[in-house]
């Protein structure tokens, strides 16, 4: 186990996870199990859209006088592209649940909805390292979209063509990570968010708890890699003291407060 490295080359697709977000921006939390949203089946592209900075000139005298840079002024937007139709995600994505008739099911569209839910979006591929004297080390290379709104778009019904469905990502500028922590100038060069860029040994994965002030042990649905790839988060604080942490869980020294809010963000195998 080591430090994932800063330079990395990446290939093809392995996996969005989605997580729906609380009113704080927190994945939802509302009980001492693991909450770690779905993945999607069948991922096939994430495309995200970064608008480009503005260039401007001051002019006079037939000549340019200065040159100045400006930050967009549209937000990040993308297309997550899928080959399979996952009812229980597009359900998560739009709110609308899956209805039954008989042994089958609906999953209605064009409701009369004024508002999509929130999502934390986390997707990886497979990379290597590629800096001096590291590489070809196995790594993941990941996108983290903190906040996001994704609209499921369908797809086509064609003649011998293997069907794919798309959903539009319209990405939400926030102030903190979907781990509490709040975005400082100093430490993090800006005060919002749209979307990060990652580098990994093994893939990433979120998951959250809630603290009934009573609890003090919190079981993973999957194993971390080793407890050096597990990262806890408080209430939007890092914390280690008083936490023993294990590959498949956490136990607290003390039970955390009813309502205190834990994220964790691991490292898997796959």
């Amino acid at each position: 186990m080591a430090d994932a490295s800063v330079q990395i080359s990446g290939l093809s697709f392995r996996g969005v996870q989605i997580l729906a977000l609380d009113s704080d921006g927190y994945p939802v939390v509302d009980a001492v199990t693991e909450y770690a949203g779905l993945r999607i089946m069948g991922a096939k592209a994430l495309t995200l859209n970064r608008p480009e900075w503005e260039t401007l000139h001051a002019t006079g005298d037939d000549v340019i006088l200065a040159t100045f840079r400006l930050p967009p002024t549209e937000a990040e937007t993308g297309e997550l592209r899928v080959g399979a139709l996952d009812m229980t995600a597009e359900a998560l994505l739009t709110g609308i649940p899956v209805a039954s008739q008989g042994e089958g099911k609906w999953l209605p569209s064009g409701m009369n909805i004024a508002s999509l839910p929130r999502v934390c979006l986390l997707a990886w591929r497979e990379a290597k390292s590629v800096a001096a004297g590291d590489a070809d080390r196995p790594h993941y290379e990941a996108v983290l979209i903190p906040s996001a709104t994704l609209s499921p778009m369908g797809g086509s019904f064609e003649e011998r063509t293997v069907g794919e469905r798309s959903m539009r990502v319209a990405v939400n500028i926030v102030s903190a990570w979907p781990w509490g922590t709040v975005l400082v100038e100093a430490t993090d060069g800006g005060t919002t968010v749209q979307s990060a860029d990652g580098s990994f040994e093994y893939v990433p994965r979120i998951c959250s708890f809630v603290g009934d002030g009573t609890e003090d042990e919190f079981a993973f649905t999957r194993d971390a890699v080793s407890t050096d790839k597990v990262t806890v988060y408080v209430d939007g604080v890092e914390t280690s003291a008083g936490i023993t942490v294990a590959v498949d869980g956490l136990t607290f020294a003390a039970p955390p407060a009813d309502g205190a809010k834990i994220v964790v963000i691991m490292e898997v195998e796959s």
